[in-house]
């Protein structure tokens, strides 16, 4: 009976750890574009796969309002505060999309 509660408590810690990992990525891929954005002088340009969201529709929402929390006990809140751009453009081939930031 032991073997099968760790099977079912191992089954279920895989998917929180990966839905992490993601909200952890995508986070730390907002902050380089907002990084990015802020030191260009012209434009920034990210690759992304032909079927992802550009970075600037995904701001931190209900899913990562927890989280949001816990990072303004680091001091970063102000970084939640700042919105991140939509893009100006997109360059599209088979695979990937370069999204395009025009500094205005």
């Amino acid at each position: 009976q032991h073997a099968q509660d760790e099977d079912a408590a191992s089954s279920s810690s895989p998917s929180t750890i990966i839905a992490e990992e993601a909200a952890a990525r995508m986070k730390e891929e907002q902050a380089l574009l907002l990084a990015a954005y802020n030191v260009a002088t012209r434009r920034v340009v990210v690759k992304r796969p032909i079927g992802a969201q550009p970075l600037g529709c995904l701001l931190p929402g209900s899913d990562e309002n927890d989280e949001g929390g816990d990072n303004s006990n680091d001091g970063r809140s102000d970084n939640q505060d700042v919105e991140i751009p939509k893009p100006s453009y997109d360059v599209r081939g088979s695979v990937n999309r370069f999204d395009v930031y025009v500094i205005t």
